[in-house]
């Protein structure tokens, strides 16, 4: 898991496991993917804005 890139471990937790992230805390969540709280907000920024500026 951790040969992957911070986004990719975020993304793969995310794809397999979305309720997690209603239940545990985003710096538990951060710990487990081995970055800091403040990395793991600007991942989900930086995918919200992704999101948002490219609808399918």
């Amino acid at each position: 898991m951790y040969r992957k890139t911070p986004k990719e471990r975020y993304l793969d937790l995310l794809s397999n496991y979305p309720e997690v992230f209603n239940i545990v805390p985003m710096k538990d969540i951060a710990s487990f993917l081995n970055v800091t709280p403040t990395y793991l907000s600007r991942i989900r920024r930086v995918l919200a804005k992704t999101k948002f500026s490219n609808p399918e």
